[in-house]
């Protein structure tokens, strides 16, 4: 990390290239940050409507969804079918 006395020599440096346009080159910057940081904000933004537009899903359907995954069968099906003309 520079020193005191680098920063100084730089910022000499900077005043002599510049000069009466550093002023401009003051606004140029502030400029750039601010859109940058508006570009960062409506990301965010993004990100937290896309977060609030998912459909909740119901645990007991995800529980039944994992089961079936699993190769259980959902609740109320058996493996043998009654059929109306056998009973």
């Amino acid at each position: 990390m520079p020193g005191w006395g680098e920063l100084l020599v730089l910022g000499l440096i900077g005043v002599l290239i510049f000069g009466r346009r550093l002023p401009e080159v003051g606004k140029n910057i502030g400029r750039g940050i601010v859109e940058f940081k508006k570009g960062l904000s409506g990301i965010e933004e993004d990100i937290q409507n896309e977060g609030q537009n998912q459909p909740r899903i119901d645990n007991q359907q995800t529980g039944q969804q994992m089961n079936m995954d699993e190769g259980q069968k959902p609740e109320g099906t058996s493996d043998n079918p009654q059929n109306s003309q056998n009973a």
